[in-house]
Parts: C-alpha cells; sequence; structure tokens
C-alpha cells in the first residue's frame, strides 16, 4: 500500500508542476524589444514594436490590432539579415525613377507609401517606397529580402495565426 501511496503522490505533484508550468506560459512578458521595428506594408498591415502590436488589414472585416512582439532569438535572426543587406545605409526614399525611354507603370490598386523603420540603441532609420520598385535595383533586392525575412516571422508566430483570415480583396 505505502507503494501506491508514493506513487500517487509523485504522480499528483508531476501533474501541479504540469499544471503550473502551462499557466505561468500564458503569462509571459514580452521579451525586451531592443530591436525596434515599425514596418508597414500591404494595405494596412502593420508591426510596430514601438507599441507591442500587429495591425493586420482584414478588407471586408476591417482591422484587427493585437499585442504582438518579437522574441530576442526573431531580433537576433532580423538584426543579422540588417547587417547583411547594409539597412542604415540606405536612402530615404526607394521610387520608381523614369528614364527618356521608361514607359509609364501604375499598379492598381495601389498600395500606397510603404516603410520600415527599424532603431536600435544607437541608430533610427525609416526607408519609404512605393510600387513598383525599380527592377535590378541592387538596394530594392536587398529591401525585399528584410522584409521577406520579417514578413516570414510574423506570419510563423502563434499570435498571427490565431487572427482572422482576410476576406475579400482589393480592385
Amino acid at each position: 500500500m505505502d507503494t501506491q501511496k508514493h506513487l500517487l503522490l509523485v504522480m499528483l505533484l508531476l501533474s501541479w508542476s504540469l499544471i503550473i508550468a502551462g499557466c505561468s506560459k500564458t503569462i509571459t512578458q514580452p521579451d525586451p524589444q531592443l530591436l525596434k521595428i515599425h514596418f508597414y506594408y500591404g494595405f494596412g498591415n502593420q508591426l510596430n514594436t514601438f507599441e507591442q502590436t500587429y495591425t493586420k488589414d482584414l478588407v471586408l472585416d476591417g482591422y484587427i490590432t493585437v499585442d504582438f512582439w518579437l522574441t530576442e532569438a526573431e531580433q537576433e535572426r532580423i538584426g543579422t539579415k540588417l547587417g547583411a543587406v547594409d539597412f542604415f545605409s540606405f536612402p530615404d526614399t526607394l521610387i520608381y525613377q523614369m528614364g527618356h525611354d521608361s514607359i509609364v507603370v501604375r499598379m492598381e490598386p495601389d498600395p500606397g507609401w510603404q516603410f520600415l523603420r527599424i532603431a536600435d540603441e544607437n541608430r533610427d532609420k525609416i526607408v519609404y517606397w512605393r510600387y513598383p520598385l525599380p527592377e535590378g535595383n541592387e538596394l530594392v533586392q536587398r529591401l525585399v529580402k528584410l522584409k521577406n525575412l520579417i514578413i516570414d516571422i510574423i506570419e510563423a508566430k502563434p499570435e498571427y495565426k490565431k487572427l482572422p483570415p482576410t476576406r475579400g480583396g482589393r480592385v
């Protein structure tokens, strides 16, 4: 009988520790946002770690804003990419420049100005762009790599996956 009581006690303690561990995960505090990002893309999607929020454009259903932040590992991944693309040396604006032999290019629907602002403890840089972006431009290729990484990180997070799906589209 003592063995059964001992086994029951061990199982009870193990169950309580799992419950406590599970509860502590839901009350986590955000990692410090040492790399702050304000990224406006698409027609209203917006990551803002200055305010620790993410806004998703749901099109027909408006917008939804939720608490959102990046982990230290995610910030490190972005920081590494920042160095690789030399983001802090970018010009403030990237736009399509028409030459004498260029054709007029227009996007419909036009998402308007997009921007990426990144700040760390020493620097604060914002880059604006409009579509279409100049083809073959090395800076544009580097910007696309950086913004795709950030979007991939956003869309892989459980907080993003819990958001309602977008209904409709822009025409």
